[in-house]
């Protein structure tokens, strides 16, 4: 059993122009969500279930708000031990 702790991003897919026109943006700095921030709740996996379907992570804030993250740059996990069952 694994827990996320840490999502990086700099992506999104679903950026429009003013025109109407769709624009892949990238920033040139990342953002970051990690659980020991005080205002995320928590960071959910959610696995690929089809073909063409997609690996994504739900960003849970304390202010109620999700953010869904599609292409992350980085996820680190705490993996279960013996000692530590998460």
């Amino acid at each position: 059993m694994k827990k996320i702790i840490e999502v990086t991003w700099n992506w999104s897919p679903a950026c429009m122009e003013s025109n109407g026109d769709r624009i892949d943006y990238y920033s040139d700095t990342c953002e970051t969500a990690h659980i020991s921030n005080e205002k995320v709740l928590k960071i959910e996996e959610h696995i690929a279930m089809g073909e063409g379907d997609k690996f994504f992570y739900d960003i849970f804030f304390v202010d109620g708000t999700v953010h869904r993250i599609f292409n992350p740059n980085t996820v680190y996990y705490t993996v279960a031990s013996e000692g530590n069952p998460l």
